[in-house]
């Protein structure tokens, strides 16, 4: 948000792609039912915060010139990154967060805690 009140060129931009993911990762834990936090509601989530912004944006104001076969293959790209980087990747990075009490205030840490127990 500071980009685009300071003139960035990409600031804007930014704020699109910014909503976009987050509206994809919303959606997942929306269809989940916001009762499952687990690894694959995060894989859920990457994927479909890559369909949003690949779908709805990128393909039409970055790369309107590609074929459809190309759209679809840069799409099934950014859904299996968007699986394996943020969902499984940003899930592991939490949960080492948690081990390490950095995320302490957080509920994330508690269920770490939790399973530690067991």
């Amino acid at each position: 948000m500071v980009e685009a009140l300071l003139g960035n060129r990409w600031g804007a931009a930014v704020l699109v792609s910014g909503f976009l993911q987050g509206l994809g990762v919303s959606v997942a834990f929306g269809l989940l039912r916001w009762r499952r936090f687990d690894v694959s509601a995060a894989m859920l989530g990457g994927v479909l915060a890559a369909v949003f912004e690949i779908a709805a944006y990128e393909w039409w104001s970055y790369y309107p010139d590609f074929s459809w076969t190309q759209k679809l293959v840069y799409l099934g790209c950014g859904m299996l990154s968007g699986a394996v980087i943020a969902g499984l990747g940003g899930f592991a990075l939490v949960r080492a967060l948690a081990r390490a009490g950095a995320v302490n205030a957080f509920p994330v840490a508690q269920e770490a805690r939790e399973n530690a127990l067991r």
